[in-house]
């Protein structure tokens, strides 16, 4: 009887863990879409990424509504690359949270005429809704900021 048992966890323990691994792969593939469409700059693909109340908050807990944060998404500027990571995924009916990190890094060239490295990581804390089967993220909450410069770090934020 307690190798059933035993069996019956073990099994639950990796369907669980499929689970959430195919969890994390879906949100992942929704990111990597969205930096396609950054990449793009095809506004349309990534309004479509978007709920109807998005707001982006950040360290200091200033809001900013999507019409607020396009401009500065479609106006990324070229040659920097940036990738988002999904660390975990946890999801109750509709909503999803994915806690996340971005990493960036562009090349910049400084007054001297010398070419710098700027690499930003930033952690955070979405919220994802879906509606009639699709997920749209609803929120992204910074948690935490590094900026390097040349791989010097000159910048650590977290949220209080």
């Amino acid at each position: 009887m307690k190798r059933a048992r035993a069996a019956a966890l073990i099994a639950l323990l990796l369907c669980g863990s499929s689970a959430l691994a195919d969890d994390r792969s879906d949100f992942q593939t929704l990111y990597d879409t969205f930096h396609a469409a950054v990449v793009a700059r095809d506004e349309k693909a990534l309004r479509a990424t978007f709920d109807s109340d998005f707001a982006s908050i950040d360290l200091e807990d200033k809001r900013k509504l999507l019409e607020d944060i396009l401009p500065q998404i479609l106006g990324a500027p070229a040659g920097s690359t940036g990738k988002t990571t999904v660390l975990s995924v946890s999801i109750a009916g509709d909503i999803a949270t994915v806690m996340q990190r971005y990493d960036m890094t562009q090349q910049q060239m400084a007054s001297d005429g010398k070419n710098h490295t700027i690499a930003l990581e930033a952690l955070s804390r979405d919220l994802w809704e879906r509606h009639g089967g699709k997920w749209l993220i609803q929120e992204t909450r910074t948690d935490g900021l590094d900026l390097t410069i040349d791989g010097v770090k000159v910048g650590h934020k977290v949220r209080p």
